[in-house]
């Protein structure tokens, strides 16, 4: 029992919560044995067209019947596809062993590897899960990630690396248009040690400017980002904000 849950319990309506919870927790393990089904689905989708000659249909085909983009269609085949070669993969979703964002999880994290270093891998985190379950541990998609990550790079450290230069060669710097006028930017690929003295840089230009300074901490590091990149400095702005401080 966590830590203050005894005291919960002692005021709410035991009977009820514990239905409740029961309820909540078969529907998690419907939802992932029928994920599981939609999986096998789609991969019988794809036996039938492979086998009259229109395997590229597949991925467009799947989009219409589950209307859906064809990035997630070719996401949802990509995944059956891998989780129908581990051993024992789909029957874990089908238990709830595996949950529908564990799954998900566990082929972004797999699909770059060789299929034995997959096995390996996966093999391991199926003992893992195997005994969570059975300690009433709860491995959130954050926990998970960072259990296979370091998990990929013992069981092939050299592939590791190569895809990590890989990966920081093709780093970018990209924008979206949000519905509101608004921009979002991305930079994606930077290394650990760039990222801190970046995040650094921007933490220390991100300081209010004077005691009227009521920008909320997220408006001032978007502003500290700005400033930086345009090559402007508000800190040594005097009136309205502040004059800048000394030393």
């Amino acid at each position: 029992m966590a830590v203050g849950q005894g005291v919960l319990r002692a005021v709410l309506d035991v009977g009820a919560l514990d239905a409740v919870e029961a309820r909540l927790e078969q529907h998690e393990v419907a939802r992932s044995a029928a994920h599981a089904g939609l999986l096998r689905d789609v991969l019988e989708l794809h036996r039938v067209l492979v086998a009259g000659g229109c395997a590229l249909a597949t991925v467009a085909q799947l989009a219409l019947l589950t209307r859906s983009s064809e990035f997630r269609a070719g996401a949802l085949l990509a995944d059956a596809q891998l989780l129908a070669a581990l051993p024992g993969a789909l029957e874990a979703l089908d238990c709830g062993l595996l949950s529908v964002e564990q799954a998900r999880l566990v082929c972004s994290q797999l699909g770059p590897l060789d299929e034995p270093v997959q096995v390996a891998v996966w093999e391991r985190l199926q003992t893992r899960l195997v005994a969570d379950d059975q300690g009433g541990v709860v491995r959130t998609p954050a926990r998970l990630r960072a259990l296979l990550t370091g998990w990929v790079i013992e069981a092939d450290t050299d592939a590791a690396a190569r895809r990590r230069r890989d990966a920081q060669a093709e780093g970018s710097v990209d924008y979206r248009r949000r519905e509101d006028g608004l921009v979002d930017l991305f930079a994606t690929g930077l290394s650990a040690p760039n990222a801190q003295a970046v995040l650094s840089r921007i933490r220390d230009h991100a300081t209010p400017v004077g005691p009227s300074d009521d920008r909320p901490a997220g408006q001032r590091r978007l502003d500290a980002l700005v400033d930086l990149i345009l090559g402007r400095d508000r800190r040594i702005l005097d009136g309205e904000l502040g004059a800048c401080p000394t030393g």
